[in-house]
């Protein structure tokens, strides 16, 4: 038999066998990759795309999760992917409407499905397990900062580590559907992958997922806790190192800004902060404020500063001296002089009714010998009280 014939009946074999189960729509390209493998990997991705007659597992709508159908409509739903105006909507059509929200949206090139590692990593498939693993409780010589959530989440003796294998298994799935049908994620989580992510072979692609996940916990919580980004770190896992890097870049440069902000408003604030000692509050009533006569206690209280203490030739010499050595500017000596002028007018006759110099109000002017400044005395009269009394 020749060699084109042993290939058409491999062919009918295969559409015939088909038949037999529910097959999904990317069950040939399958085929081709796995065949002649037979160790359990291969058989759970024929399974799972209904390769040879297998029984479908389950059509895949995200990675680690899967919704069974059987409905024989599957195998269509790629010649309806660009067909969109004719099926709007997709009424009862459940397959066809996962199958489009997990379409490849960047295809896997001729070169890429012929590629020979293929085979060898699902041949291998426990091992690239037990590689991924370690690299993801890897905790040493890491990118991330030694505060990181990330690093004390994979520190921690809490870590689920059924949960980081299923993880792995999971991305190793992804990983080769890449590399047969395409990148399948979402269009808005895509992003361009870097020369150094596009050429690369089945086995190139893993090493370059297993030193993503070795370096950057970022990367490893996203996998864990999010099937969408597993189809971004096997689409492009030097793109997605460099992107966490530039991130954690711009993270520190908010920080900073913040940081600067919340002590220029903390020091804006110290500097419009109300005085230990308020001054006293100004009247703003429009009465002028009465005349007030200091007495011994008024003065007493008022601290004149500053003081200066004369010189003895001074106080001689000072027509305000007084005896033993008082001066007009204290409180005890202007008492002294304000009874001797009392004294005075008493005698003279000058104070009548209560009022000296009829009720009008008597500057004196002290000569300070040696200060500029003047001391206004002001005596006024009591008009309340009409009896002879000294003003003390």
């Amino acid at each position: 038999m020749s060699e084109d014939a042993a290939n058409c009946d491999n062919n009918a074999s295969f559409a015939h066998d088909t038949t037999q189960g529910t097959q999904s729509p990317y069950a040939f390209l399958y085929a081709v990759a796995l065949r002649g493998l037979d160790n359990p990997f291969a058989q759970f991705l024929k399974k799972l795309h209904g390769v040879s007659g297998t029984v479908k597992v389950g059509h895949a709508s995200g990675i680690g999760s899967y919704s069974v159908t059987a409905e024989a409509e599957a195998t269509e739903a790629l010649q309806l992917l660009y067909r969109d105006a004719e099926h709007p909507r997709f009424k009862d059509s459940w397959a066809r409407a996962l199958t489009y929200r997990n379409r490849p949206l960047e295809e896997a090139t001729p070169t890429n499905r012929a590629d020979g590692t293929i085979q060898e990593v699902i041949q291998q498939a426990e091992d690239w397990v037990d590689v991924m693993y370690e690299a993801m409780c890897n905790t040493d010589n890491v990118r991330n900062k030694t505060t990181s959530i990330e690093l004390a989440m994979f520190k921690s003796p809490l870590l689920d580590k059924k949960a980081v294998e299923a993880a792995c298994r999971s991305i190793l799935i992804a990983l080769i559907h890449r590399c047969v049908v395409g990148f399948c994620g979402l269009r808005l989580c895509a992003f361009g992958p870097v020369r150094a992510d596009k050429k690369l072979t089945c086995q190139e692609r893993l090493l370059s997922v297993v030193n993503a996940l070795k370096l950057d916990k970022r990367i490893c919580k996203d996998v864990l806790t999010e099937d969408s980004k597993i189809f971004l770190l096997v689409h492009a896992p030097s793109a997605l190192l460099k992107t966490k890097k530039s991130q954690e870049k711009g993270n520190d440069v908010k920080r900073d800004l913040l940081a600067a902000a919340s002590a220029a408003r903390r020091q804006a604030q110290q500097s419009t902060s109300p005085l230990e000692n308020p001054p006293a509050a100004v009247s703003t009533s429009s009465s002028p404020a009465p005349d007030v006569l200091p007495t011994r206690e008024t003065l007493t209280a008022v601290s004149l500063e500053p003081t200066p203490i004369l010189s003895t030739s001074a106080a001689t010499a000072s027509p305000y001296s007084l005896p033993g050595g008082l001066s007009v500017l204290c409180s005890q000596g202007f008492a002294t002089l304000n009874e001797e002028r009392i004294s005075n007018k008493r005698s003279s006759g000058e104070l009548n009714d209560g009022y000296v110099n009829g009720g009008k109000r008597t500057r004196t002017t002290a000569d300070t010998s040696g200060h500029d400044a003047q001391v206004d005395m002001k005596l006024e009269s009591d008009d309340d009280d009409n009896d002879d009394e000294d003003i003390v």
